[in-house]
């Protein structure tokens, strides 16, 4: 039996990550890693603005991002223990992402969480080590105009709240993400501004087949 392999789906609030994630699923039969705040409701049986919220103070951050980490790596073992039965596997956001929004959070209130969320981030990296746990064999970046972004909250069931879709939140945000997709040999990086669904999917396919050799499409219903 092939080893299956991880996708990761990172980028701000919108830009379709979790609408490419259920593509994958319904598609292509990948099972489907949860962004964190999906595994804490799962898990506590409540509405994810019930469990985390955004922080007043540096200490409400701190304790976000220490739980978020531990999620993090619980999801990277779940993804990679998958993958070894052979199941392919797309994971919905990643630690990137709390890099992302304490960089956002930072201000005159809310100080110094950046630089505490990169040495969490540190030892979250040596954790994976010490476990060795293979890292995504593709990590792609979404990536949404602020029209578009807009929009596509005013469609969601669930929508969010303003602190996530204010442009000062979305320009921090996503030049910490730019950054850490710098360090990564395998990815991709995509605006689905003007993209349909079906479009995004079939171009994430045909780029697993080229940068990874992996062809799919037998996997297709």
């Amino acid at each position: 039996m092939s080893r299956g392999i991880i996708i990761l789906i990172e980028g701000i609030s919108n830009s379709g990550k979790t609408t490419l994630c259920n593509s994958l699923k319904n598609k292509a039969n990948f099972e489907i890693i949860p962004e964190a705040i999906r595994y804490l409701e799962n898990r506590l049986n409540d509405c994810g603005d019930n469990i985390l919220f955004v922080p007043e103070n540096s200490n409400q951050e701190v304790l976000n991002q220490e739980l978020l980490f531990d999620i993090e790596f619980e999801k990277l073992y779940d993804a990679n223990f998958l993958a070894q039965k052979g199941e392919n596997v797309v994971i919905d956001k990643s630690a990137f992402s709390i890099l992302a929004t304490a960089n956002a959070f930072q201000s005159s209130i809310i100080q110094g969480t950046y630089e505490i969320a990169e040495k969490f981030f540190h030892e979250y990296e040596k954790k994976i080590a010490r476990f060795d746990l293979a890292k995504p064999d593709l990590s792609i970046l979404l990536k949404a105009d602020l029209e578009i972004s807009e929009e596509r909250n005013k469609n969601r069931k669930h929508k969010l709240l303003n602190i996530w879709t204010s442009p000062i939140t979305r320009f921090k945000q996503e030049r910490v993400l730019e950054s850490e997709f710098e360090k990564i040999n395998n990815k991709m990086i995509l605006d689905t501004s003007n993209m349909s669904k079906e479009e995004v999917y079939k171009q994430v396919i045909e780029t697993i087949k080229l940068m990874i050799g992996r062809d799919i499409s037998e996997s297709l219903h």
